[in-house]
């Protein structure tokens, strides 16, 4: 029978999980704010600058300054020695490990499940004994961490329409 807490402990993991997904749209959120004043503090100076007229100085500066962190950042890229296959490796990392962890969950609780039922012991003794409260919550935790970013993402599609 789950009592209260029980069903708390399950399902704060979940709210966990989504938290976490929630984190990097935080930090998205506040680095945009951080573009957009500087944007603006730009846009102040060209204005500031246009009534000097030196639009066109701030202008050609600004072209440098993006051409020479654009060239920056290819040197910083091509230093970096790669291979197509150790892409794909570094892609998979969570992934696998997820997995991993996955199927070794599954596979401890298949097994207990099956010494029990060897033993004996009654389906719902089974059921309750493998899909106990701390199951709801590694399985809650997961799901929320995997897939509570993909409500993030259809959020913002629909406020940027």
């Amino acid at each position: 029978m789950l009592t209260f807490l029980g069903i708390l402990s399950a399902a704060m993991p979940t709210l966990l999980g989504i938290a976490g997904s929630a984190i990097p749209q935080l930090v998205k959120w506040l680095e945009n704010g951080q573009r957009y004043r500087h944007e603006l503090e730009i846009t102040k100076l060209r204005m500031e600058a246009a009534a000097q007229g030196l639009d066109q100085q701030i202008f050609l500066e600004s072209i440098k300054a993006a051409g020479e962190e654009a060239k920056a950042l290819r040197e910083h890229d091509t230093a970096i020695p790669s291979h197509r296959y150790i892409d794909y490796l570094r892609a998979s990392v969570r992934p696998v490990i997820t997995y991993t962890f996955f199927f070794a969950f599954v596979g401890f609780k298949a097994v207990q499940a099956f010494i029990m039922f060897a033993n004996g012991d009654p389906m719902t003794i089974i059921t309750e004994t493998v899909w106990d409260t701390y199951s709801h919550a590694i399985f809650g935790a997961v799901i929320g961490f995997w897939f509570g970013s993909r409500a993030f993402m259809h959020t913002n599609r629909q406020v940027r329409v």
